[in-house]
């Protein structure tokens, strides 16, 4: 039950379909106005076009009339917020440059078209630098091969997110790599012509976001993420494979501390290869060869549980003696699409167990709701395994007795299965450690990069997917979450769709206590509770939110648009009833006459 397409990534490189995002971390709450920039799709279309057969002649003739549009978005974000951007709550509009395009003459030019709508319409703005997998499909020149993320077998991956084919790049940043020699150009592009702006024009822009969702790849990529078994990952690229010798040496300073720590007796650190085989299905040479959703030696207790009493808490047991607290409200909008009655998508419930020091044997896992008419909810084993496969035995302890899940009550755990086995591998620890400050530092990267062109430090957002706040996704997968927690030196743009559209969420996962961030993409997906829309949107602007930037308003005529058409469920219009798009329109609206 995880195919929702609620990670709206695609989107921003399709056509014209661009996202915003703001944060600011250590900054205690602005008294700047909350800003509502949604993502515009067809950018470049003009009223003189609506007679042409096809959009892409539509487009070709307007920019033949170097006519790209403008007046038409105005338009649109005049029905959103009459009377021009003013008050407390003011509608924007976010632009996207794609870093790797190179747009041939006579095509649309985003810097033209950004440059005749700052000067013409009196809006805060958003632009969206990307340049990740998204955009690496329509490279100009096109992607190298020593730029792809690998998995293990050195082949690439080869996937599609809705209609459109991924390019997955690898996340090093050694400047010999071709693909950030050519993003560094296009950067210092977009620099030059920041520079050149009057300053009337750079002050409405309030925020660029940086590079696009950045993390790691995987099999099954638009509808794999909760994926946990027979997983494959990146990146074992040449490039990162080196990298990450470098960052063993740096974390354990010799190899005779490395060999200590796993057991193992390599000569150098260049002899160390990053884990990837399953030793269930695989044979392994030793046992730091070992990896899987698991082998870093955490393994989620997770399900959902449609409803939890006032003073009810969910909580895990190891052979009888209590462990803590599960998290609950996680998204898990694949719940709320599947169960016709349920009325929210925060259902979701995630205990991370660390099991790398525990005893090899059977453990029983049980978890109960405890406080007012408290129950069993769910027990199952799990076979602790060290680094062999051998017979285990149980391991002795009494579970606490409790009554059974109230009749009618709908509810599932997805993890562990029953008598899952488990192994542990520090390599595999070092592994993921290692890929998870991989994508931050790919951040930093960006950020310093766009500093060293002449873009505004205060204003540069990361544009990140928040896979903490969605129950039942492999964060192995990603390798991206620490990107978004504890302090950074850019300012964090979370993504949030569906259920994930939650200040608690994100303040329990992501965020400091004052600290201003940016939403880049947004869509609650929530039709069966027109009041959510407006709800969300004043707890984010009262939860410290620069700027949200919901996905997405469209320039383009129905005549124009393909059908059937995933995308279009998200299409913010007072006549469109799919994912509730015609509340949250309406919402918007509402908000920005504050």
């Amino acid at each position: 039950m995880n195919t929702s397409p609620f990670r709206l990534r695609a989107l921003c490189a399709s056509l014209a379909f661009f996202a915003i995002s703001a944060p600011s971390l250590v900054q205690a709450a602005s008294p700047a106005p909350f800003i509502i920039a949604p993502m515009i799709e067809g950018q470049g279309y003009c009223q003189a076009g609506k007679a042409a057969p096809k959009l892409e002649q539509a487009l070709a003739l307007c920019a033949q009339r170097n006519d790209p549009g403008v007046k038409e978005l105005a338009n649109a974000l005049n029905a959103l917020e009459p009377g021009g951007a003013k008050g407390a709550v003011q509608v924007g509009y976010t632009v996207g440059i794609n870093l790797l395009e190179q747009p041939a003459q006579g095509e649309f030019n985003p810097f033209g078209f950004l440059t005749t709508a700052l000067s013409a319409i009196d809006r805060p703005v958003v632009i969206y630098l990307f340049a990740n997998h998204f955009a690496g499909t329509t490279a100009q020149p096109p992607i190298a091969a020593d730029a792809l993320a690998r998995f293990a077998d050195q082949s690439a991956p080869v996937e599609k997110y809705f209609q459109r084919q991924i390019a997955p790049i690898t996340l090093s940043n050694q400047p010999g790599l071709s693909i950030n020699q050519q993003r560094q150009k296009a950067l210092a592009k977009v620099g030059q012509w920041y520079r050149g702006l009057p300053q009337s024009s750079r002050n409405k822009i309030i925020a660029f976001t940086l590079a696009g969702e950045l993390h790691h790849f995987y099999d099954d990529f638009s509808t794999g993420m909760g994926r946990f078994d027979n997983i494959r990952i990146t990146d074992y690229s040449p490039a990162v494979v080196r990298d990450f010798q470098g960052w063993l040496r740096q974390r354990y300073g010799s190899v005779q501390a490395l060999n200590r720590a796993l057991g193992a007796e390599f000569q150098d650190f260049a002899q160390v290869q990053p884990p990837s085989k399953n030793l269930q299905s695989q044979r392994l040479a030793h046992f730091s060869e070992h990896f899987d959703s698991y082998a870093h030696g955490v393994v989620p207790v997770e399900g959902w549980l449609e409803r939890l009493a006032p003073g009810q808490q969910i909580r895990v047991y190891l052979n009888g003696v209590a462990l803590g607290y599960a998290e609950y409200g996680l998204n898990r909008q694949d719940v709320y699409e599947a169960v016709p009655d349920l009325k929210t998508a925060q259902v979701g419930f995630r205990y991370l167990l660390d099991f790398s020091q525990l005893p090899r044997g059977q453990h029983t896992l049980q978890v109960r709701v405890e406080g007012p008419k408290g129950y069993e909810l769910a027990h199952t084993s799990l076979s602790v395994m060290g680094n062999s496969q051998a017979a285990i035995q149980p391991i002795p302890g009494s579970l606490p007795a409790g009554v059974g899940v109230p009749k009618g009550l709908k509810f599932y755990l997805d993890r562990p299965a029953q008598q899952m086995a488990v192994f542990y591998n520090p390599l595999a620890r070092d592994w993921l450690d290692f890929r998870s400050a991989q994508v931050t530092r790919a951040y930093e990267h960006w950020l310093d990069a766009s500093v060293a062109v002449g873009l505004p430090a205060d204003r540069l957002f990361s544009h990140q997917i928040a896979v903490a706040t969605v129950g039942g996704w492999n964060p192995v997968l990603f390798a991206s979450d620490a990107s978004l927690q504890g302090p950074q030196r850019y300012k964090k743009g979370i993504n949030v769709y569906g259920g994930s559209a939650s200040m608690a969420l994100l303040r329990r996962h992501y965020l400091q206590p004052g600290e201003v961030f940016g939403v880049p993409e947004f869509h609650t997906q929530a039709w069966k509770d027109p009041t959510v829309p407006a709800k969300v949107l004043r707890d984010f602007q009262q939860g410290g939110a620069r700027f949200i930037s919901p996905y997405f308003l469209s320039m383009v005529p129905d005549k124009y648009r393909d059908q059937p058409n995933a995308h279009d469920k998200f299409r913010l219009s007072p006549g469109n009833i799919d994912f509730g798009s015609h509340h949250l329109y309406r919402a918007m609206v509402k908000i920005a006459q504050q």
